[in-house]
């Protein structure tokens, strides 16, 4: 019976070192300095006050265990998502709230919030208006024309979400347009 015990304590004690393992070692804890820098530029060039709810930083171990929970999933998109996790080694992930719903809910705030970001060579791909969402895909081209990094900005009524990510993302938006192309007539350029 003590034995029962002391192997049920001990794998009790596995697991929960583990646990501690995985979220100190992940990068699951605030943000860089580069998405500081980006959120300070998309605040300070748009109207109104935010302030901060959430930021945080996931890393590639955080994002491996992401991987086996989709794999394991009987979600239709599973071998997508687990496919796109593959490629993206860090993710910064912050959410904001503005004191009141910002009128200017059209392409202009877009282009005002994005504005300082080109001059450090971020790119847009794609900005979007949609059920009173907007959004912005903007990316960083490394040395090799491959995209490295992407930056998401979702703003809908008070609220704004930046979501930086770290990779081989050209695989990613390759994937992306083969799944979804045929909704946008463009499928047959990949």
């Amino acid at each position: 019976m003590t034995k029962i015990m002391t192997k049920r304590t001990n794998r009790i004690l596995q697991i929960i070192v583990g646990l501690l393992l995985t979220v100190t070692l992940s990068g699951c804890f605030g943000v860089n300095e580069n998405f500081e820098q980006i959120r300070n530029n998309i605040l300070s060039n748009i109207d109104g006050s935010y302030s901060k709810n959430t930021e945080m930083g996931f890393g590639s171990i955080t994002l491996s265990l992401a991987e086996i929970f989709v794999s394991f999933s009987n979600e239709e998109n599973a071998g997508f998502i687990t496919d796109a996790l593959d490629n993206v080694s860090e993710v910064q992930v912050g959410t904001y709230t503005g004191k009141a719903a910002d009128k200017q809910m059209d392409f202009r705030f877009l282009k005002k919030a994005t504005a300082k970001l080109t001059g450090y060579g971020w790119q847009t791909l794609i900005r979007v208006k949609s059920q009173g969402s907007l959004v912005a895909i903007l990316y960083k081209e490394s040395g090799d024309d491959s995209i490295e990094n992407m930056l998401i900005l979702t703003r809908s009524g008070n609220g704004l979400v930046l979501v930086e990510l770290y990779g081989n993302l050209t695989e990613i938006v390759e994937l992306a347009l083969k799944e979804n192309g045929e909704n946008f007539n463009i499928v047959d350029n990949f």
